[in-house]
């Protein structure tokens, strides 16, 4: 268990200090109070549509889509049961439209790029990595379609849909399913851009966070609920599920690390963006990336447990 919480730690320890150089950004007041919205704009309109494009080129091939087209249905079931069922939930949370958008997005996906990428690639290797990445798809259209769609109004519609990142990500998808390579320089111009989107997304949650009294940040019992629902009760719940339906071993894993990651920055940048307030999201972002440390190796070490198949 030493990788698990060696990675766990490495990833919060670059986490929390863009987010701490943030606050103190805020905090001393070295931009203006419009610097958050103005950068989540920059995020949305940019390094997310070169970020989506870049990984639905990459892997949406025709070769990958028909060599592991069961676990993409898979993929795609969860996460349509997941979005009705999450919206239900956030409607129990959230005290408003704007509210609901955000709380039914942190519990329907986990942050699994910045650190369940990782964390499966130091785990099991590039091979387990790429196919975590193939069952991602579905989860990566949710995102910057309906995703990123609910936190802008906190319902679906077709309008919501309509913005740079959803464009990019279909263009991605058909780019990657014509069999079309990117030219090198194209692609380390994407790379490049790409490459700055969890910086920056992190620098704007520090200073969301900073506008707030650290008393508020911790007071909210709403948002430990929801975090222990994101990193234990969901990715436990939908485990067992899929091994009483007879999804293999491997699967299981891959779900088990897309889902039991922390809330990601989304839930503070797309709002932000939007001119909507990031307080809810900042809160979840904050709580659940602090009880990882504690939850994201006992999720693994208990999966290890009953299929020790897996052991590291």
């Amino acid at each position: 268990m030493t990788d698990v919480f060696g990675n766990t730690l490495s990833q919060l320890a670059i986490l929390f200090g863009f987010i701490i150089a943030g606050i103190l950004i805020g905090r001393l007041k070295l931009l203006p109070p419009e610097a958050p919205g103005t950068l989540s704009k920059l995020l949305t309109i940019f390094f997310m549509p070169a970020l989506t494009f870049r990984s639905c080129a990459q892997n949406c091939r025709m070769e990958n889509i028909t060599q592991y087209i069961t676990y993409i249905s898979i993929s795609f079931a969860v996460i349509i049961v997941l979005f009705f069922f999450c919206k239900f939930l956030a409607g129990k949370f959230a005290r408003n439209d704007s509210e609901i958008g955000i709380y039914s997005y942190a519990l329907t996906v986990a942050n699994s790029g910045y650190m369940g990428y990782p964390m499966m690639q130091a785990m099991f290797g590039d091979l387990m990595l790429f196919k975590m990445m193939i069952v991602a798809i579905p989860v990566n259209i949710y995102i910057y379609t309906l995703g990123m769609g609910m936190m802008a109004t906190g319902k679906v519609s077709f309008r919501s849909l309509i913005n740079p990142v959803f464009i990019a990500t279909m263009l991605g998808i058909v780019f990657g399913l014509s069999g079309l390579t990117l030219p090198p320089i194209a692609d380390e111009f994407l790379s490049g851009a790409a490459n700055c989107m969890s910086p920056v997304a992190m620098l704007v949650s520090g200073l969301v966070i900073s506008r707030l009294p650290i008393g508020k940040l911790f007071s909210d019992a709403r948002a430990y609920v929801v975090a222990l629902l994101r990193l234990v009760l969901l990715p436990a719940a939908l485990v067992a599920i899929l091994y009483l339906l007879g999804v293999s071993e491997e699967l299981l894993m891959i779900m088990l690390i897309l889902n039991a990651m922390p809330i990601g920055m989304n839930t503070i940048v797309f709002p932000e963006s939007h001119g909507i307030d990031g307080t809810a999201g900042a809160k979840l972002v904050l709580i659940s990336n602090i009880l990882c440390l504690i939850t994201i190796p006992m999720m693994v070490l208990l999966f290890m447990q009953l299929f020790p198949s897996f052991a590291i």
